[in-house]
């Protein structure tokens, strides 16, 4: 069975952007949902914590050639092909974030990427769940808390994406 997946909006962060913060966001029904990278410079920092991603295929997301990526708090929900996929020559931590019925939540793609994970719930999830290489500690780059990773799905579906009290 083929599904027919709606023309929406994804996020594509390309080339050589840094100290990238993406937060707070509703990302689902996608086929390719969340593209970072894509360059041969290996400068870019980028923090992705509270998303709740939902109901997609493959780049959810996909960091490829980043030097360090802070993934946190994130909920996925719902994924086909995979869930974080570290590539390249990329330095991945993934922390206290909520895997729901998803196909390979994290992993390095390519020999050359890093990855490491603590924290985490994986619920009726299948293939990779790999940690390798040598990655980074966040904490030296900035200060932040993380939420229980069994909180996750409670406080992302309540406060990611539009809010009245904000201005919707």
């Amino acid at each position: 069975m083929s599904r027919n997946w709606p023309a929406a909006v994804r996020i594509d962060n390309r080339k050589d952007t840094s100290h990238l913060t993406v937060s707070w966001n509703k990302l689902g029904d996608h086929n390719k949902t969340f593209g970072i990278g894509w360059t041969d410079n290996v400068t870019a920092k980028i923090t992705i914590h509270h998303n709740w991603i939902y109901d997609s295929n493959q780049r959810n997301p996909s960091v490829d050639n980043v030097a360090l990526a802070h993934l946190y708090d994130n909920y996925l929900q719902n994924i086909t092909s995979y869930g974080n996929n570290a590539r390249g020559k990329t330095k991945m931590v993934v922390e206290n974030s909520y895997f729901d019925h998803v196909k390979d939540p994290y992993f390095a793609g390519d020999s050359t990427a890093s990855v490491s994970q603590s924290g985490s719930i994986c619920v009726s999830c299948t293939g990779k769940q790999q940690t390798v290489g040598t990655t980074f500690k966040p904490s030296d780059c900035y200060a932040y808390t993380l939420d229980p990773a069994k909180d996750v799905p409670l406080l992302v579906k309540t406060y990611a994406g539009p809010q009245a009290s904000i201005g919707s």
